[in-house]
């Protein structure tokens, strides 16, 4: 019998994880895999309001969190204490909103069976937002892409096998910024399957634009050396075609430099004692 831990990582989201639970139960109906859900609670203002009648008995966990960090932080601190306290098993982190699709766990699961030890990433084919945020986003992975030579089409949701919990809280530097760039940047053994991103069950997503923006900050500043390096060579090929552009792209250089550099500063003060921000983990019944 397989042991999986299913982290979902939750903001005030209560609502859509009374509909997402009950379906990732489906989804395990006949299925000879232990696994247990274990909620991130990112120090959500709204009441816990779950509905324990509709999930299954005995395999619903939270990690409480005591400040709002966001879900990037709010996942590595999950696997921070997963790893220090013995908490081990194969992994799938998916959103709490719906967004992504639980039905897709068990292609998800059959595929990690035949690569097994690989990371296994979902890249989003379409996303179901207004054209104005699809256009921002494409132009997002193609910047990232220019600035980092990364085509980054994935988010949380991922399959990560047991044996990298344990490797994972080594890089809190990378992991506290963005967690698919992270995964990019400190390992090799991936594979990749494909879906569309869904709608949230309720509500607004939290993505918009302004977030959108400093999610691609965080994503660039995981491979800050990268950036420096590429943004070198453009130097180089730039200074002998075309002295203007260089005098702007130099100028780019240190403004862009100067904001990694104290979103680095930023995120180290306020992340330093980053474990010790969990509350408490507890079986939900």
């Amino acid at each position: 019998m397989k042991k999986l831990l299913i982290l979902l990582p939750c903001y005030n989201d209560w609502n859509n994880l009374n509909i997402l639970i009950p379906k990732i139960n489906k989804v395990f109906q006949g299925l000879s895999i232990n696994y247990k859900i274990i909620i991130i609670n990112d120090a959500s203002n709204i009441k816990l309001k779950l509905n324990f009648s509709r999930f299954k008995v005995g395999n619903n966990y939270i990690l409480n969190l005591k400040k709002n960090v966001g879900s990037q932080i709010a996942i590595f601190s999950a696997l921070s204490y997963l790893s220090k306290n013995n908490i081990l098993g194969d992994l799938i982190i998916l959103d709490s909103d719906g967004e992504d699709n639980p039905n897709f766990i068990k292609k998800l699961l059959i595929f990690a069976n035949e690569n097994k030890g690989s990371i296994i990433k979902i890249n989003r084919i379409f996303r179901s937002d207004n054209l104005i945020f699809k256009i921002f986003y494409e132009l997002y992975l193609i910047l990232t892409f220019i600035i980092t030579l990364k085509y980054i089409r994935f988010g949380n949701f991922s399959f990560i096998p047991k044996k990298y919990i344990k490797i994972i809280p080594k890089y809190k530097r990378d992991f506290c910024y963005a967690y698919s760039s992270s995964i990019l940047k400190n390992f090799t053994n991936i594979k990749t399957l494909f879906t569309n991103r869904d709608k949230r069950y309720l509500g607004r997503s939290k993505m918009s634009l302004v977030n959108l923006f400093f999610h691609a900050l965080r994503v660039i500043t995981v491979f800050r050396y990268r950036v420096f390096f590429i943004f070198g060579l453009y130097f180089f090929i730039i200074y002998f075609s075309n002295y203007y552009l260089f005098i702007f792209l130099l100028i780019t250089f240190f403004v862009f430099s100067s904001i990694i550099f104290t979103t680095l500063k930023i995120n180290f003060l306020s992340n330093k004692n980053l474990y010790l921000n969990i509350s408490n983990f507890k079986k939900l019944y």
